[in-house]
C-alpha cells in the first residue's frame, strides 16, 4: 500500500470520514463516552436530535 493510500492519509474510508473513525479500532467492545462524545460534538444538529431522542426511549425501556 502506498503512502497516498493509506487510511489515515484519505479524507474518507469506505465512505465514512476517516476523522470519525479515529480512537475507534471497531472491535466488539462499545466505544468510550469520550469517543462518543467528540462524535457528537461535530456531528449535524438532526443526529444530535436524533441521539438525544434515542437515548430517552432507552431511559424510558430501562424504568
Amino acid at each position: 500500500m502506498t503512502a497516498a493510500n493509506r487510511p489515515e492519509n484519505a479524507e474518507e474510508v469506505n465512505g465514512v470520514a476517516y476523522r470519525l473513525l479515529d480512537g475507534y479500532d471497531g472491535a466488539a467492545r462499545e466505544p468510550s463516552a469520550d469517543y462518543i462524545a467528540k462524535l457528537l460534538a461535530s456531528a449535524p444538529e438532526a443526529i444530535r436530535a436524533r441521539v438525544a431522542e434515542a437515548a430517552k426511549e432507552r431511559a424510558a425501556e430501562k424504568q
